[in-house]
C-alpha cells in the first residue's frame, strides 16, 4: 500500500464554509454499514470497490467531483501544490517545492486500477478538469488493519467553497461501504483548526491532543486525533 504524500495534519486552511447538511449529495448518504468481525478476517474487498475503480469517477457532486488520477494531471497537480501554506500543514514528505516530476511520481504510484487484496484508496479532486487536491486512506496493518488514517489537501484557489467539506463527507461515507474497516481517523497540528472543524461537520469526533507529538517547519507542536467509527 503507498504512503500518502500528504497524510498528517490535513492540509486544509480556510475552507469550513457551508452547510454539508443542505447538500443534496450529503442528504443522500448512508449510515456506514457495521462490519462483522467474521466479513473482517476475511479481510476482503467489496467487489463493489473493484468495479467502482476501475472507473475514473468515484463521486461526483456537481462543482468537482472525486476521481482517479491520470497523468494529463501532473501539470495542474504540481501548480496546486506547490504551495507552501499547503505544505505547512502536511507531513514533511510532501514534497516542497512541488514539481511535475513529484506529480507524475505520485500519479505512477496511486493512478493505477484497485485490486482486492490492493485497494486504489487515493484519489484527486477534480475542479472544472483541474487537479484541484487529493484525498487519500492509509491503511493500517497487523492488529491495527481495520482501520485507516485519512489524508487530504486543496489549493488555495479552491478554498472558501465547501469543496473539501464535502469531499470529506462523501469519501468517509465510500471508504465505509467499500472497505472492510470500522474505523478513519485523522491527525491534525493544533494551529490548524479550520481543518479541525471541518472534521468535526463531517462527523468527526475530538479523541484527544497528542502533546508535543510532531515538529513541523522546526517547531514542536501537539496534534489533535479525530476519528469516525461505525456505529455499534
Amino acid at each position: 500500500m503507498p504512503l500518502p504524500q500528504y497524510s498528517l495534519s490535513a492540509g486544509l486552511t480556510q475552507d469550513f464554509s457551508g452547510d454539508i447538511t443542505t447538500s443534496p449529495f450529503i442528504r443522500g448518504l448512508r449510515e456506514p454499514t457495521p462490519v462483522s468481525a467474521s466479513a473482517l478476517e476475511e479481510s476482503r474487498v467489496s467487489p463493489i470497490i473493484f468495479a467502482m475503480t476501475r472507473r475514473n469517477t468515484i463521486i461526483d457532486c456537481g462543482d468537482f467531483k472525486i476521481r482517479t488520477l491520470v497523468k494529463a494531471d501532473a501539470d495542474s497537480l504540481s501548480a496546486n501544490a506547490n504551495d507552501y501554506e499547503i505544505w505547512l500543514n502536511l507531513r514533511d514528505r510532501f514534497p516542497h517545492p512541488y514539481t511535475r516530476k513529484h506529480a507524475l511520481e505520485w500519479i505512477d504510484l496511486v493512478g493505477k486500477p484497485g485490486t482486492r487484496e490492493n485497494p486504489q484508496v487515493h484519489f484527486v479532486i477534480d475542479v472544472e478538469g483541474e487537479a484541484a487536491g487529493g484525498i487519500g486512506l492509509l491503511m493500517q496493518t497487523d492488529v491495527s488493519r481495520v482501520g485507516g488514517e485519512l489524508g487530504y489537501w486543496l489549493g488555495k484557489r479552491f478554498w472558501g467553497r465547501g469543496i473539501m467539506t464535502r469531499a470529506i463527507a462523501g469519501m468517509t461515507d465510500w471508504y465505509f461501504q467499500n472497505l472492510p474497516i470500522t474505523r478513519i481517523y485523522a491527525l491534525v497540528f493544533d494551529y490548524n483548526q479550520p481543518s479541525a472543524r471541518v472534521l468535526e461537520k463531517c462527523g468527526y469526533t475530538l479523541e484527544g491532543r497528542l502533546k508535543k507529538a510532531a515538529i513541523k517547519e522546526g517547531k514542536v507542536v501537539d496534534e489533535l486525533l479525530y476519528a469516525r467509527v461505525v456505529p455499534d
